[in-house]
């Protein structure tokens, strides 16, 4: 084993993806914004794909969505979604579908596999008994 591993690659690419959902957090908001939706934990964490938790934890993000969601939007409106709206929303939460359809797809594939695997393993362990 390697007593000291290099994980340079792998904090780098912790901090890339923190990075990367902080700002796709902050263009949610603006889109949510100008679509005049009401803004909230749960419609931004839908909106830009990122955990609750993750808003929640970042101090600057939480502060200006609890901000947000005491205001009404631009429009006045509160809960009436305009048709181009609900198609933004209709689109993000189809893509997210798509995305998690294909993640299910590929974790039955790799169970497949795994459940293969195992059958050849322990009959290979009964064999030698």
């Amino acid at each position: 084993m390697n007593a000291h591993p290099n994980i340079s690659g792998l904090q780098q690419h912790a901090i890339q993806k923190k990075e990367q959902a902080i700002r796709s957090s902050w263009t949610a908001i603006h889109q949510l914004q100008q679509a005049g939706l009401n803004i909230n934990f749960n419609t931004v964490s839908i909106h830009a794909r990122v955990s609750k938790a993750f808003l929640y934890n970042h101090a600057e993000l939480r502060s200006n969505i609890e901000k947000l969601r005491l205001q009404k939007p631009a429009n006045g409106r509160i809960n009436i979604l305009s048709d181009s709206s609900k198609e933004v929303v209709i689109a993000s939460l189809q893509e997210r579908i798509t995305a998690l359809t294909a993640q299910i797809h590929t974790l039955q594939n790799e169970n497949q596999l795994l459940k293969q695997r195992l059958q050849v393993d322990l009959k290979q362990s009964y064999d030698q008994l």
